[in-house]
C-alpha cells in the first residue's frame, strides 16, 4: 500500500557551491542546486546549528512524496550485544555530523552509539526512520536477489525487452547485469555530477517516463565504461516493481520483513501523484539505524549459508567492473577498485577479503566483511567523520584503532 511521507529531496549534485551565514542562529545557506542539504567536503566544516537545521529539513521535509514500503515483522530478528565504549567514537559523535555508529563482529554488537540529545540525537531515537540516499542502489539489488530467487527475473543477464516504458532508450534490451555494474554505455546522457547532460535536470526530479519522452528519447549505448549514477538503479528498482504488476509491496516484504526481519517499515521515495507506472519509484530509502544492521546480517547469514540470494551476492562480487576513469573527490569511494550489483567491492588494501561496501550521499555507510563475519552500519548528517578509522580500518582490524 502506497502512503504520503513527508520527505526532503533525494540527492544532492555533487557541485561545487559557495556558503554563507545566516544571521538566523549561525546557520550556514549553501548555494547549490536545492540547498536542501550539506554539501560533502564542505569549508569551512558545519556548525552544530547547521547540522541540526540540515537534518531537520531531511526528516521534515519541504516535499511530500509517496512512498513503497514493506511491513513489520511480527518478530524482528534479534541482534545480540555485548558493548563496549571507545572514546574517540565518543569524541567523533560530539563534534561531527555523526548519527548512528553500530560495529557487529561475529554474532555480537561491539559499539551501539546514538548522537547525544545535545546535538542530532534530539530529534531521532532507535525507531526513526533514517534516510538512506545511495546506500538504497543496494537494496534494490537484494530486491532484484528475491526476485531472481522466487522466479520473477530469470537472472542478472536477463534483457529489458518486455517493457515498453524504456523503448527507444539506450537501456531498451540492455542486461540487468550491466545496469548494476554501471556500464550501460549512457556517460554521454548522464553523470552523477551533472545530472542529465541535455538539460542539467536532476534524475530524480523527473519519472522515467519523462526522461524516455526527452532526454532519453532516440538514444544508444555508446562504448561500455564505468559511469557510476542513479539512472540505472531508477530502471531495476521500477523494472521490479513493473515485473510485479505494479504490487511491489510482496516483493519488499519478501526482502526486507521475512528475510531481513526488520522491525519497522523499509521504504523507498515515489514522486507524488506520479503513477507506478510512469517508473516514480527513487532508489532512496527510509530505515531504522537496527534494520539498516539487521537488513546486512541477513545478507552475511545469506552468504554463509550459500543460499539462492548468497549465491546472487557471490555472483556479483565476482562479476564487477574495473573502476578505471573515474576519479572521485570523495575518499570513500576512492578505495573501491571493483564495481558490481550496486556495490563497492575490492577495497584497496583488503582486494583478498569478500567485502561489499554500500555509500551513501553525506556520510552513510555499511560495510560488510563476509570472510570475517564483520559489519559496520553508519547514519551521518554529514560526512566530516573519520570514515577511514571508523569504517575502513574497523572492519580490516576487527575494532576501532584509536582510543
Amino acid at each position: 500500500m502506497r502512503r504520503l511521507m513527508v520527505m526532503g529531496v533525494a540527492f544532492i549534485l555533487l557541485s561545487a557551491c559557495s556558503t554563507k551565514m545566516s544571521p538566523d542562529a549561525g546557520i550556514a545557506e549553501y548555494d547549490s542546486i536545492t540547498a536542501k542539504a550539506i554539501p560533502e567536503g564542505v569549508i569551512p566544516e558545519p556548525n552544530l546549528a547547521t547540522l541540526q537545521h540540515y537534518f531537520r529539513e531531511q526528516l521534515t521535509g519541504r516535499l511530500w512524496l509517496d512512498s513503497i514500503e514493506s511491513q513489520p515483522a511480527a518478530n524482528p530478528a534479534w541482534i545480540s550485544s555485548d558493548t563496549k565504549r571507545n572514546e574517540f567514537l565518543s569524541n567523533e559523535l560530539a563534534t561531527s555530523g555523526l548519527i548512528s555508529y553500530l560495529f557487529y563482529d561475529d554474532g555480537e554488537l561491539i559499539y551501539d552509539e546514538l548522537s547525544g540529545t545535545d546535538r542530532l540525537g534530539r530529534y531521532v531515537n532507535d525507531s526513526s526512520h533514517l534516510k538512506s540516499n545511495s546506500i538504497a542502489k543496494s537494496w534494490t539489488s537484494y530486491l532484484l536477489a528475491h526476485a531472481i530467487c522466487n522466479g520473477t527475473i530469470e537472472s542478472i543477464d536477463t534483457r529489458l525487452d518486455d517493457w515498453p516504458l524504456i523503448e527507444g532508450t539506450l537501456y531498451q534490451n540492455q542486461r540487468l547485469v550491466d545496469l548494476l555494474n554501471m556500464r550501460a554505455g549512457d556517460q554521454f546522457v548522464v553523470t552523477e555530477r551533472d545530472g542529465m547532460l541535455e538539460t542539467g535536470r536532476w534524475i530524480s526530479t523527473a519519472s522515467l517516463y519523462w526522461l524516455a519522452e526527452r532526454e532519453l528519447a532516440d538514444t544508444e549505448p555508446a562504448k561500455r565504461k564505468y559511469n557510476y549514477n542513479q539512472i540505472p538503479p531508477t530502471i531495476v528498482l521500477n523494472y521490479l516493481i513493473y515485473k510485479t504488476g505494479y504490487e511491489p509491496e510482496k516483493l519488499l516484504n519478501e526482502a526486507f520483513m521475512e528475510g531481513a526481519g526488520t522491525a519497522r517499515e523499509v521504504s523507498f521515495e515515489v514522486q507524488r501523484d506520479v503513477p507506478l507506472e510512469r517508473g516514480s519509484a527513487i532508489p532512496v530509502g527510509w530505515a531504522t539505524r537496527y534494520d539498516y544492521m539487521r537488513f546486512a546480517i541477513a545478507m552475511l547469514d545469506d552468504w554463509k549459508n550459500n543460499t539462492c540470494v548468497g549465491q546472487y551476492l557471490t555472483e556479483v562480487h565476482d562479476n564487477g567492473t574495473r573502476i578505471r576513469g573515474f576519479y572521485p573527490t570523495d575518499f570513500r569511494l576512492a578505495m573501491a577498485t571493483r564495481y558490481g550489483g550496486f556495490f563497492f567491492t575490492h577495497l584497496k588494501g583488503m582486494r583478498d577479503r569478500k567485502v561489499l561496501y554500500m555509500d551513501g550521499y553525506g556520510g552513510q555507510a555499511l560495510m560488510i566483511d563476509f570472510d570475517n563475519s564483520r559489519i559496520v552500519s553508519v547514519n551521518a548528517a554529514h560526512d566530516n567523520y573519520n570514515w577511514d578509522e571508523l569504517v575502513y580500518q574497523a572492519i580490516k582490524h576487527g575494532d576501532i584503532q584509536r582510543e
